[in-house]
């Protein structure tokens, strides 16, 4: 028996329906096991929040807001108990859902500080570095993150130098008054090291520097960092290049003063702000 292209017609505009009636379906099933998997969440019922969180996606998987339920959740789990091998799992599971995220949204610094920790926790000081170096270098990412990544890295370079400098460090009496005084290590490879680690740390800070001055920590860290160049210098028996440094720490401490007094004053509106808002309820 032959179709009619009518019915040919018909035929698919009915499958295209059922289609797109199935698709929407599945979009409604989805939103309501997000909404029970939120509601879990909320009640720290994390297994029942999972399970809902799976079914959202594999009902509907462009809505990406289940994907940051899901690695929030599995986070929560390991926090729970961290030594526990199978939430050890739970802690890679979400970090590979928080790179999932910020693969398509790259900007998500809510995000990127949640997984930061994670992988500090898991696999180490240098492995967290590696991630705070490739989203410095990573120019989809704004400014102002950068920014806050090569902060991170320069803060490394602080301690490096700083551990050293401490070590070296000896307390006299001149007169009436205890002094510090900075001896050169007697191994020379950790005065080479610690040389390094301030040269680097302060080109790490300028770079943040330029991509956002507007933060406070970066110029704590270009003030600490210039205070360790002067340590090194007087380590050298160089007393001109250990006051330079001395005093050009000035200026960016004076900076990182002032920014900070209103970065606090800041906080402190918004916190009387969110106090009125509570009181007015």
């Amino acid at each position: 028996m032959k179709i009619s292209r009518v019915g040919i017609l018909s035929i698919l505009v009915i499958a295209f329906a059922l289609l797109t009636g199935c698709s929407i379906v599945n979009k409604v099933r989805a939103r309501n096991e997000l909404n029970d998997g939120a509601k879990a969440y909320k009640e720290r019922r994390f297994d029942e929040a999972e399970a809902h969180f799976s079914q959202a996606m594999a009902l509907d998987p462009s809505e990406k807001r289940t994907e940051t339920f899901m690695a929030r959740t599995l986070h929560q789990q390991y926090l729970t108990n961290r030594a526990a091998p199978e939430n050890m799992q739970k802690a890679e599971q979400a970090i590979a859902v928080y790179k999932t995220i910020l693969a398509d949204n790259p900007n998500d610094e809510a995000t990127n500080d949640a997984v930061s920790g994670l992988i500090a926790a898991l696999k180490g000081p240098q492995a967290l570095v590696d991630w705070r170096t490739a989203r410095a270098n990573d120019e989809r990412v704004k400014p102002e993150y950068r920014s806050k990544a090569l902060t991170f890295l320069a803060g490394e370079k602080y301690n490096c130098v700083n551990e050293i400098t401490e070590a070296a460090k000896e307390t006299i009496t001149k007169g009436n008054e205890a002094i510090f005084v900075f001896k050169k290590p007697a191994n020379g490879e950790d005065f080479a090291k610690a040389k390094q680690c301030a040269d680097d740390g302060l080109a790490l800070i300028d770079k943040a520097l330029s991509l956002d001055s507007t933060k406070s920590s970066p110029f704590s860290y270009k003030a600490s960092l210039l205070v360790q160049k002067s340590r090194l210098a007087e380590m050298e028996g160089n007393s001109a290049d250990k006051e330079k440094y001395k005093v050009a720490a000035e200026e960016p401490k004076k900076r990182f003063q002032d920014l900070s007094a209103a970065e606090a004053k800041v906080k402190d509106d918004e916190e009387k702000r969110k106090a009125e808002e509570e009181a007015a309820k």
